[in-house]
């Protein structure tokens, strides 16, 4: 699986799916879909739109003053008027090392995912916090990689060409985008010449530490374990569980209980609470701890150990906050019996067994 972070968020690529987590006017946004040729420009466009409005007006500046001198014909071999073309590549792989700094906490917390040992869920943000900031395969590696060979291609390239400086440095740069798969690939995969390969991924590591990462907030966690459960539950869900299945009822020893919640956000320009309902369900669907849950006309009812309804309660209290609402109203009840198991289906079947006597 490959990982991208951006302003807003993190996405993560498998093999037949992709999907991504972002922060929207603090409203946590999640979504997955099959990999396509028009995902990935959906994808293009939802990074490029995120990036600062200085990056924007950089690039649309430059491709102007690329692309004047060929409409205007003052293009010529002995002297270059404008910026060339094959300077977008130094622009674009350029900005890999002027991140913003949300921009680096999502990558932070993207490479915490990669490197965590431990299941990547919400409930573990806390180890996965600790876990390394550095990803052996980060697209850091392949940035390092052309910025070096360029210069120590340069080099021959001017002692055996008499060409302006200009052309060379062209002939360099596109000679090393041309090679750069092959360095790549002997990077991750090669037997060769490995204290070349450990010199360069020590520089990238030093890169991704002080350059384009940093230590992520819980928030950038959450999103990248949100965009990376989205992914995997559609590819392979074992590995969410690494043989620990989820159960969605304890027994022997375990006591469940029920909780009785309704949400109400006050002072908001409608009447209807459906659109927080409706958010409240997608973050119960999403959660992995074994609860249990129904909607009803009047409220949600969720049924589980009481550690796990306190930590889904918490959850579903920020709701309507990350929605837009000021205000809120929740009452909570909770059924809590010690004295012999039980749970909703139970309930139900006592009170119909009841009635059917």
């Amino acid at each position: 699986m490959k990982g991208m972070s951006y302003q807003h968020g993190v996405i993560f690529v498998g093999e037949r799916y992709m999907g991504g987590a972002e922060i929207v006017n603090n409203r946590s946004i999640s979504w997955v879909e099959p990999v396509t040729a028009k995902a990935m420009f959906r994808v293009s466009v939802r990074v490029f739109k995120s990036m600062p409005l200085w990056f924007k007006w950089a690039a649309f500046i430059s491709f102007l003053i690329s692309l004047l001198p060929w409409m205007t014909g003052l293009y010529s071999w002995e002297q270059y008027y404008g910026v060339p073309f094959y300077l977008w590549v130094y622009f674009f792989l350029g900005t890999h090392f002027w991140f913003p700094s949300d921009m680096k906490r999502f990558h932070g917390a993207e490479h915490k995912v990669f490197s965590t040992k431990e299941l990547v869920s919400v409930r573990h943000i806390k180890t996965i916090a600790k876990a390394s900031i550095i990803n052996r395969y980060c697209s850091t590696n392949v940035i390092v990689l052309f910025f070096l060979t360029v210069p120590i291609l340069l080099i021959p390239f001017l002692l055996i060409s008499d060409a302006p400086f200009i052309h060379v440095f062209e002939w360099t740069t596109m000679t090393s985008l041309i090679i750069l798969p092959v360095l790549v690939r002997w990077l991750n995969r090669g037997t060769h010449f490995d204290r070349v390969r450990q010199a360069v991924l020590t520089l990238s590591y030093f890169v991704q530490r002080a350059i384009t990462t940093a230590e992520p907030d819980e928030v950038h966690i959450r999103t990248a374990v949100k965009a990376y459960r989205r992914v995997v539950l559609k590819e392979n869900p074992s590995r969410l569980t690494r043989g620990k299945p989820i159960k969605k009822r304890t027994k022997g020893g375990h006591q469940m209980a029920i909780a009785d919640i309704t949400i109400m956000p006050l002072g908001s320009q409608t009447t209807s609470v459906s659109e927080v309902v409706a958010e409240v369900h997608k973050r119960l669907k999403e959660t992995d701890l074994p609860l249990e849950y129904t909607l009803t006309p009047m409220s949600t009812i969720i049924e589980g150990k009481p550690e796990d309804l306190y930590t889904i309660i918490r959850e579903i209290h920020e709701v309507p906050f990350t929605l837009g609402h000021q205000r809120i109203a929740l009452n909570v009840r909770i059924d809590d019996r010690r004295d012999k198991a039980t749970g909703m289906a139970m309930k139900l079947s006592s009170v119909n067994q009841k009635l059917s006597e």
